[in-house]
């Protein structure tokens, strides 16, 4: 049970002989309410401020733990940050290392092919090359080997020329005299009116006849020289056609 002022101060003592005087005790007891009043106060102001202190201490308490869950917490995100960064970077640089290592065996592929591509185009020019200096020594050769042949045909062709140019001039001479000795009457040795021809006229008629001839000879003549040149043109023609095909031959077999 708790004593509390009141109580010091309503307190009853018995009396007794020879006791304490009544009224010292009773001024002793309200001095002490008095005290124990204010030690009351004192400790309700303490348990107040206390409280309140308390209150606080939990407030700052609550604040802390907040405070370290929260720096707990952002150290955890940094830390997460920090380890998602580094596993990025590393895939980054990983990617970045795969891709300049597939750009670099790309490149070195494509420079293998264009060094073989260019061996290759070196091979064909030199095939070619070789190729046209066959083929331009060969048509020398073909050109050296029937020069002769051509400057023989070139003379005969001009003779050719200038005998048929002198035929054709001689036929055209001839065609004139024929004209000329054939205005007359017709020549028969019967004329038309039934009786002999005269002398004028049978010389006349033997000479239409020799002319006739001779213009008959000439003419064959002349066909036969056409028809050599004719052949000799042809053989010609055959020569280079199979100079020709003999080069065709040695390009088709990659000379």
């Amino acid at each position: 049970m708790r004593i509390t002022p009141l109580d010091v101060r309503k307190q009853d003592f018995r009396k007794a002989v020879r006791g304490f005087d009544c009224d010292e005790v009773r001024a002793f007891l309200g001095t002490l309410a008095d005290e124990y009043e204010a030690v009351l106060m004192d400790n309700k102001v303490l348990r107040e401020r206390l409280a309140e202190q308390n209150d606080k201490l939990t407030e700052y308490q609550t604040m802390e733990r907040t405070l370290r869950d929260t720096l707990m917490t952002a150290e955890r995100v940094v830390q997460e940050t920090r380890d998602n960064a580094t596993r990025e970077g590393e895939l980054v640089i990983q990617e970045a290392q795969l891709q300049a290592k597939g750009i670099l065996e790309e490149c070195r592929a494509r420079t293998e092919e264009l060094r073989r591509e260019m061996v290759s185009l070196r091979q064909e020019k030199e095939t070619y090359l070789a190729r046209f200096k066959s083929l331009a020594e060969a048509q020398i050769k073909f050109i050296d080997t029937h020069q002769d042949d051509f400057a023989d045909l070139d003379a005969r062709l001009l003779q050719m020329a200038d005998t048929v140019a002198g035929k054709a001039n001689a036929a055209a001479l001839d065609k004139e005299i024929m004209g000329a000795g054939t205005t007359g009457t017709p020549i028969n040795t019967i004329t038309e009116s039934g009786e002999h021809a005269g002398p004028a006229e049978m010389a006349r008629h033997t000479e239409h006849t020799e002319h006739t001839e001779h213009t008959e000879h000439t003419e064959n003549a002349d066909n036969s020289e056409i028809t050599e040149i004719t052949e000799i043109t042809a053989a010609v023609a055959d020569t280079v056609t199979a100079a020709v095909q003999n080069t065709d031959g040695k390009e088709s077999i990659g000379i």
